[in-house]
């Protein structure tokens, strides 16, 4: 069944394509280190091995997608530091250990489903959604593992997937909890909610100077100095090499006839295929479906096969002239949608193909993709040379040189700022705008000090950086007179929120005392929404009523005719909620949403029968931890 998903391609590893399938559900305790481990594995899992260098390399997919992730350079001590390596080991015994008790209660899965999840993978899908065999080849042979090798992988994780999801397939919610939960999560509030802005306050006077003195020292670590760095950074990328590489037209030209598979894309279709031993039963065969009749019905009737054992899947006239012979890839590819060929002789017999979708093929000309072509080998050169900048790099800060000292000798642009803020802003608030530009380097400085040893790190995007911080400068008490207009800012702040605090507080009571909403919003200078239907918001299919939690959450507190008060969520002003209504769940009870609710205790249910099942696994598991060689891997004893 899988021949045809195969046919050409050699390799792929999977953690690269489909990462740790299952994830954690608890931090194992990874004390249980022993050495009767082999040499080349970092640990083993009822009996079966993590090999080092898979381990390695599932540590190395982690930092790549958090650096993309966050944007940012991780390089390996730091993710060490954040306990990355320990995290990844714990998934993958995790994963195995799964993967072990799957095996031992005799879980697989067919071809058929193999090939399914393997089309379902969305990094193989075409512009059009549907399955590429060439990305699918492509792929595989750029990574390093057989295909074999990925599709075992594929069927053990499926039949670990089958196994956990055995262990919460049962799923019984006691009437009681449900019914209370319901009840609980069903009922609705009525609330008149009334605004207070704080621009309803109006403009507030500046106080007498004592007043803002006497402020200014009651609050006086609010008004220091930012802190200021000298750094100094030096920086570069492929792109700063770029317009020096000299790419020829024939440079190109090699390039586009290296990449022609990417740019010239043949047709595919979808076929099925069935064999005979003679030319009389293959023709019957073909007579039968050209009068009406299914393919794999006909199949059915006439062989021992089911009709999903006859699909080549997606093959192009390559794949048939490969597999079968140039006449069979001939008729195959003459045939209309739909239609089937006459008999075909081959090597096994008398063949016949029925074509069920046909996927068009695509071209781009070598000058469509000509200047791609030309940037993209430029790139690729500039990413070369500055390979060779940075081991000089290395070399020279091996030798004990400072960050400019390095950048004399490689050439890499570097440049020395006196202080800098970590908002870029120099102490007169003007932004810093040199060459190259330090801001993407800002969060290093502020990490660093200046005995952090200089390092050669890379940027995320190709390129390599250096960060040395030279001073620090702490924050620094400002005077009255150099803080006075930050001073008043706060001041006024303050007391425009005090002020719209108390007319929100002589809302409330007015309102506990009967006044109408409605005028006492206009009073204010605010607004008045009446919120009819407010919920908790946890129900399932239940639409959420805009309100912050908080909001909720005091008119839940509220008996009727109770009034109370939050500042907004967005810190605009205060709120004013009086409850007016309470509409209990049972009087408007919904069977479809009892249902609903009723799934989703189930799958909590299920998740605690999956984290009971993990603490009695932890507890009996056959685990064994190289730790020696981990910590050679990762140089750990070398770690200060």
């Amino acid at each position: 069944m899988l021949r045809s998903i195969r046919s050409g391609l050699n390799s792929f590893f999977v953690l690269a394509l489909l990462g740790l399938l299952i994830a954690s559900f608890a931090i194992w305790g990874i004390g249980d280190q022993v050495s009767g481990v082999g040499a080349q594995n970092a640990a083993e899992v009822e009996g079966a091995d993590i090999p080092l260098q898979q381990y390695y390399r599932a540590f190395q997919i982690r930092v790549q997608n958090l650096q993309e992730q966050f944007g940012t350079t991780i390089d390996t001590q730091q993710a060490i530091s954040f306990g990355l390596h320990q995290q990844v080991l714990q998934e993958m015994i995790q994963q195995t250990a799964y993967n072990q008790h799957a095996l031992k209660f005799g879980l697989t899965a067919s071809d058929e489903q193999v090939a399914e999840a393997i089309r379902e993978i969305p990094a193989l899908h075409d512009a059009d959604g549907n399955f590429s065999r060439f990305l699918y080849g492509q792929l595989l042979n750029s990574n390093g593992l057989t295909a074999d090798g990925f599709e075992k992988t594929v069927r053990r994780d499926i039949a670990r997937q089958q196994y956990l999801a055995s262990l919460g397939a049962a799923r019984p919610v006691p009437e009681l909890m449900l019914g209370t939960l319901y009840e609980f999560y069903g009922e609705s509030r009525a609330a008149d909610l009334i605004t207070v802005p704080l621009s309803a306050v109006g403009e507030i006077e500046a106080p007498a100077d004592a007043v803002l003195q006497a402020y200014f020292e009651d609050h006086q670590n609010q008004f220091l100095t930012p802190e200021y760095r000298s750094i100094s950074v030096a920086a570069i990328t492929p792109e700063d090499l770029m317009p020096e590489i000299a790419v020829t037209e024939e440079d190109v030209q090699a390039e586009y006839d290296n990449r022609r598979a990417l740019y010239i894309i043949p047709e595919t279709r979808t076929v099925e295929h069935i064999v005979f031993p003679s030319a009389e039963e293959a023709q019957t065969f073909t007579n039968r479906v050209r009068a009406g009749e299914l393919f794999g019905d006909v199949v059915q009737d006439m062989t021992e096969f089911s009709g999903t054992d006859v699909s080549l899947g997606d093959v192009t006239q390559d794949d048939i002239d490969d597999d079968f012979n140039a006449e069979a890839a001939a008729a195959v590819f003459a045939l209309e949608l739909g239609s089937v060929t006459d008999p075909v002789q081959g090597q096994f017999g008398w063949d016949v193909f029925q074509v069920t979708k046909v996927t068009a093929g695509s071209t781009q000309t070598f000058e469509d993709v000509r200047q791609t072509i030309r940037r993209e080998v430029a790139r690729e050169r500039a990413i070369d040379s500055l390979f060779d900048i940075a081991e000089q790099a290395q070399d020279v800060i091996a030798s004990g040189a400072s960050l400019s000292e390095v950048a004399e000798a490689t050439g890499i642009p570097a440049v020395t700022v006196e202080k800098v803020g970590r908002d870029g802003l120099d102490p007169e608030g003007r932004l810093v705008n040199v060459t190259p530009n330090i801001l993407p380097y800002l969060q290093a400085a502020f990490t660093f000090t200046p005995e952090t040893e200089l390092d050669l790190l890379e940027t995320g995007n190709d390129g390599y950086y250096m960060v040395q911080v030279h001073t620090i400068f702490e924050q620094e008490p400002r005077s009255f007179a150099e803080a006075q207009t930050d001073v008043l800012n706060r001041w006024r702040a303050e007391e425009r929120g005090r002020r719209a605090r108390e007319k929100a507080q002589a809302i409330v009571e007015s309102l506990q005392d009967g006044a109408a909403a409605a005028a006492l919003a206009t009073a204010a200078g605010g607004t008045l929404n009446q919120q009819p239907d407010i919920r908790r918001g946890n129900l399932p299919g239940s639409q959420p009523s805009g309100l912050s939690q908080e909001l909720i959450d005091l008119v839940f507190s509220l008996d009727v005719g109770e009034a109370g008060m939050r500042e907004a969520a967005d810190r605009s002003g205060y709120v004013v909620a009086i409850t007016t209504a309470v509409n209990r769940a049972a009087d408007r009870q919904d069977p479809q949403v009892l249902q609903q609710l009723k799934t989703a205790l189930g799958r909590n249910i299920a998740n605690d029968i999956m984290v009971q099942y993990q603490t009695a696994m932890n507890a009996r598991i056959r685990l064994q931890i190289n730790d020696a060689a981990i910590r050679t891997l990762f140089n750990l004893d070398d770690q200060p």
